[in-house]
C-alpha cells in the first residue's frame, strides 16, 4: 500500500484514520506535481549531465575563439628598451647593484662591556610609573 498510493487507497484509509489519509493525499499531490514538472522539462537529468551542459555553454565562446586562432601565427618580438635621458642612471644603478652583491658583508664588531647600555636601573623606576 505504501508503494502504490491512489485515490481509492486514500478513501479506504480515510474511514479508519483521517490524519493518515491527509498525509497520503499530500504525498500523492507532491508526486503528481513532480511528475508534471518532469514532463515539462523532459526526462530528469543527473547532476553530471547538468554540469556538463553548463560547462559547454560557459566555454562555448572560448572554443570558438580557439578554433579561429588555430590559423594565426604568433611571433615573439623582443622589447626594445629606450630609456632616453635616464639610460645613464639605469646603467649606474645596475653597476652599484652588482657591486653590492659581489661585496661580502662586513663582520659585526662587538662593543666592549663598558660601552654597553646598563639597564639595571630600569627595575627600580617601574614602581614610580604606576
Amino acid at each position: 500500500m505504501a508503494n502504490k498510493i491512489d485515490l481509492s487507497t486514500i478513501k479506504i484509509v480515510r474511514k479508519k484514520n483521517p490524519s493518515t489519509a491527509k498525509n497520503l493525499l499530500k504525498r500523492l499531490k507532491r508526486k503528481q506535481k513532480q511528475n508534471e514538472h518532469k514532463d515539462v522539462n523532459g526526462p530528469s537529468k543527473t547532476n553530471a549531465q547538468t554540469l556538463k551542459e553548463s560547462l559547454k555553454n560557459h566555454f562555448k565562446d572560448f572554443e570558438n575563439h580557439l578554433k579561429d586562432s588555430e590559423d594565426v601565427d604568433i611571433e615573439y618580438i623582443p622589447l626594445v628598451e629606450d630609456y632616453g635621458d635616464f639610460k645613464g642612471v639605469f646603467e649606474k644603478f645596475s653597476e652599484l647593484e652588482n657591486q653590492s652583491v659581489e661585496e661580502e658583508p662586513a663582520p659585526v664588531e662587538q662593543e666592549p662591556e663598558e660601552e654597553r647600555f646598563d639597564d639595571s636601573d630600569s627595575d627600580e623606576d617601574v614602581s614610580f610609573m604606576y
